[in-house]
């Protein structure tokens, strides 16, 4: 039988350079089970096909994705799920069924494995649920599909008549290192770009935090591949794909101190770099010194919230004393740590989100670039404790977090609205604390993530070194201007302006590193756009921008690197086009333009024709100034024209 599994899709908001085409580990160990037993498997992953253009991130997706795997000829299909993007299966689903409705079609998945008897009860476009661990059942499963009947089988949640029956049991695999090796295959990993590979480690979780639902999908039982099978998969992928950084998915690698040293001592000898994600109180600066010298070069630290109240009351139960210390010795090490927080807790008061926001700050002020900060908003997770006590309370405000996908079809919208428990990502708890603070503060990070940690922390410098401060004062002063539902860029710029000024440097730092991530972040979309706009017949060219009524550029940039403001002038405010360039890092050139250049280069920013230009400039009397110009601008970098046709256009000679 030909198999055909599909991966979820997320639909972000925003910067599409995250749609990161990594093989869905599941799927790529389902497969290779699959293939064992003598299926044809295939797989399908939306990621790649919106990133090469092959799928349009429209409305049209949905219709599109059902018949390019209806294309495939599959005999069955498996669809796996997160809640946060099960409204693209749900849909894709939908217009396959609609096309083959005898298609068998399987769910499998975290969200599936929760909710499997809602989904089945209420989406035809279903045929079967299997619960948890897929690998210890998915053969006997397709083989059961001829007779359509699935007594005994452990962990299935299938049709029998007319109702819904859901089988006992939890399938999972008790030693990993059964498994034959994952199908990575059947993935374009080559043609996707992919140069850090994730590799699956382990599974489960000993831990019990209220919010999340890790162990109710791969249990409790903490297990983690022997060194041996891990190190011959990395030393197979590293020969296979000419990758050399591998990322071991496993949602606490060091709880086992003994195994991890034991892996550390296996790969040394491999010339590898790997990543992991670990607890700040299960490592220690002699774990992270073995983990170093055996390659780890990037470590991701679950905190969740600075409030030790809080830390109690979810069940994290960390010592917040552990954090800085663990994260100084990590980048001493040379590991890159990730510390990741969750604001919007139910029992978290005003205090609390401070204290969160907080460290996030003393985390910017200390280590800078050397750590990356994160800040979430909690969302409701089926299946777990704090969904058990407050699942019927979720209220929904619109706002997009990073856990719930962008809506395409018109009635996606009744579909979430009419199963909240089913989309529950969309959906909020109520909290003591301020909601809009919550969202503000977790907008202000991202930003301040995106603009860098120089602009961060000469920002903080002018709240006394808090974050929560600035949060405060953005909200006040956004109360009756903003949609927190959606803060950019120009918002919190237009915030330091309307606190400190327009001839403050710290507005010139913030308009700088705007201008530069903004072109930055705009190249490396352009691979994800299903249609790129023509470019206009006289433009600025990418990676070039125009920056307003700013300081030296230079000196700014000094500052910003120095995270200070040094007493020197930075000059007068002016005009600059910055070019900006990505070698071996970003590289930034700046030129001082006069004001009726200014003026010129604003109207480049968009669309204008070759008449356009002509008109604009000689009725201002400056044709042959202006061509002067345009030819240095054009031979510097700065500008993008055809020469003939703009001689002939200043000349007015021109067609339109």
């Amino acid at each position: 039988m030909r198999v055909v599994f599909v991966d979820n899709l997320l639909i972000p908001s925003g910067d599409l350079s995250s749609f990161d085409a990594q093989p869905h580990l599941g799927l790529i160990s389902l497969s290779a089970i699959v293939r064992q037993n003598g299926h044809e498997p295939l797989i399908v992953d939306p990621k790649y096909l919106v990133k090469s253009k092959a799928m349009r991130l429209d409305g049209s997706l949905y219709k599109n994705m059902a018949q390019y795997i209806r294309d495939l000829q599959p005999d069955v299909v498996g669809f796996t799920s997160l809640g946060c993007s099960f409204i693209f299966t749900l849909k894709v689903a939908h217009y396959l069924k609609a096309q083959l409705p005898k298609l068998p079609i399987i769910l499998g998945g975290p969200h599936a494995t929760i909710l499997g008897e809602q989904i089945l009860s209420r989406f035809p476009q279903f045929d079967l649920v299997v619960r948890h661990e897929g690998e210890a059942v998915i053969s006997q499963v397709i083989d059961g599909l001829g007779a359509g009947s699935f007594d005994g089988l452990p962990g299935v949640v299938w049709r029998k008549n007319e109702d819904v029956v859901s089988n006992k049991g939890a399938p999972s695999v008790v030693e990993l290192d059964s498994l034959p090796s994952p199908a990575y295959d059947l993935c374009p990993v080559v043609n996707a770009g992919v140069r850090r590979l994730r590799v699956e480690a382990g599974r489960g979780c000993p831990f019990n935090c209220t919010f999340c639902s890790t162990a109710e999908f791969f249990g409790r039982q903490y297990r983690l591949k022997s060194p041996a099978v891990l190190v011959s998969e990395l030393r197979r992928l590293k020969d296979t794909y000419d990758i050399s950084c591998f990322s071991l998915t496993h949602d606490l690698f060091t709880v086992n101190r003994k195994k991890v040293m034991s892996f550390c001592e296996a790969v040394s000898d491999l010339d590898v770099k790997w990543g992991c994600s670990a607890r700040i109180d299960c490592v220690d600066a002699d774990l992270l010194k073995e983990m170093a010298t055996a390659g780890c070069d990037m470590i991701y630290y679950g905190i969740e919230t600075g409030a030790d109240v809080v830390q109690r009351t979810s069940k994290k139960r960390l010592d917040l004393h552990l954090l800085m210390p663990t994260l100084a010795e990590s980048i001493r090490l040379g590991i890159s740590p990730t510390a990741s927080f969750i604001i919007g807790f139910p029992e978290e008061e005003d205090e609390g989100q401070n204290a969160t926001i907080d460290l996030i700050g003393e985390c910017i002020l200390c280590f800078g670039d050397d750590v990356t900060v994160q800040l979430h908003m909690l969302t409701p997770e089926p299946g777990t404790e704090l969904y058990r006590l407050m699942g019927g309370d979720v209220r929904r405000d619109w706002f997009q977090t990073d856990f719930n996908a962008v809506l395409l079809e018109d009635d996606d919208e009744s579909i979430v609205s009419h199963n909240p428990d089913i989309f529950c990502t969309y959906y909020y708890y109520p909290s003591v604390g301020s909601r809009e603070r919550a969202k503000a503060a977790v907008q202000v990070v991202f930003l301040l993530g995106q603009l860098g940690s120089g602009v961060a922390r000469m920002a903080l410098g002018r709240f006394d070194g808090r974050l929560s401060k600035l949060v405060e004062e953005f909200v006040l002063w956004g109360s009756d201007r903003l949609d927190w539902n959606s803060v950019s860029e120009t918002d919190l710029i237009e915030f330091i302006r309307c606190r400190f000024g327009e001839r403050d440097v710290l507005l010139s730092a913030f308009r700088l590193n705007s201008v530069g991530i903004t072109m930055l972040r705009k190249r490396r979309e352009q691979v994800f756009l299903s249609e790129v706009p023509l470019q206009s017949p006289v433009a600025l060219p990418e990676g070039v921008a125009l920056l307003r009524a700013c300081h030296n550029p230079v000196k700014v940039a000094e500052a910003l690197a120095s995270a200070c403001v040094p007493k020197e002038s930075y000059g007068e405010l002016s005009d600059w086009l910055v070019r900006t360039k990505e070698r071996d890092g970003v590289q930034v050139d700046v030129f001082a333009v006069n004001p009726t250049w200014a003026t010129i280069l604003a109207s480049l920013q968009s669309s204008i024709s070759f008449s356009e230009f002509s008109c604009l400039f000689r009725d201002a009397g400056m044709g042959t100034t202006v061509l002067e110009g345009m030819f240095t601008l054009r031979e510097l970098g700065l500008l993008e024209f055809d020469s003939l046709l703009a001689s002939r256009a200043l000349s007015g000679n021109a067609g339109a």
